[in-house]
């Protein structure tokens, strides 16, 4: 038998989708000033890596917020790499991060 899912209160489902939506909306206003070139993709790069929730963002997603970065350049970054598409920020090692760093700020 599969386990159940857990039952939540009204107040605590209301409180889980207040959370995911200021997830989502903290997320939403960092990409969209990594778009406009507000904000740099080192310095980016560093304060996604500070904050939690936004270290969950996954690397293609960050990458396809910067300017001049498109699907097939991800794709052919994350090859030359060895960077799984489905990695997090938060979840890439040093040697992986250094890579990162090197081709944004080229």
């Amino acid at each position: 038998m599969a386990p159940s899912l857990p039952t939540f209160t009204p107040e605590q489902r209301a409180a889980s989708l207040q959370k995911a939506a200021e997830t989502r909306a903290k997320r939403a206003e960092f990409t969209a000033r990594l778009r406009t070139g507000e904000t740099s993709g080192a310095a980016g790069l560093d304060e996604a890596l500070g904050d939690p929730v936004l270290a969950k963002m996954r690397l293609t997603s960050f990458l396809r917020a910067l300017p001049g970065w498109g699907k097939i350049s991800i794709e052919n970054f994350l090859e030359a790499t060895g960077i799984a598409d489905n990695r997090r920020l938060g979840g890439l090692g040093t040697r992986q991060l250094d890579e990162v760093k090197s081709a944004i700020s080229s």
